[in-house]
């Protein structure tokens, strides 16, 4: 072909249904513009990442309730804890109740339920 440009030291050649390689595109005018207005350079950060954490004082917490008040790492073990008694537990019972279909759309409806709930802005 006489027409296409070669790509790796070779032409390029039509397809089986007779489409020629796309041409190459043309440079963007947007890209081709020199950038202006640089940004400002970033303020240097103090070592040690940033602000110290701070516990909530306890006029705060009164309106808590009490898996708010519970250590982050004792809400994940407790909730993982949650998930697998209802996967080994909650399941077979209501398979045994509802057959396997029920059992399967009760698994899916609680479980976006708690998905939903767990994932919502507060």
């Amino acid at each position: 072909m006489a027409g296409a440009a070669p790509r790796n030291g070779r032409p390029q050649q039509p397809d089986l249904l007779g489409n020629r390689p796309p041409s190459p595109r043309p440079a963007s005018p947007r890209a081709a513009k020199p950038k202006t207005g640089a940004k400002p350079a970033a303020k240097p950060r103090a070592a040690g990442g940033g602000k110290p954490r701070r516990t909530m004082p306890a006029a705060f917490t009164q309106g808590m309730g009490w898996w708010d008040r519970l250590p982050r790492g004792a809400r994940r073990g407790i909730a993982i804890g949650v998930i697998i008694l209802i996967l080994f537990v909650g399941f077979p019972v209501a398979h045994a109740l509802f057959g396997e279909i029920g059992a399967l759309l009760l698994l899916f409806l609680v479980g976006g339920f708690a998905l939903g709930r767990a994932t919502s802005r507060r």
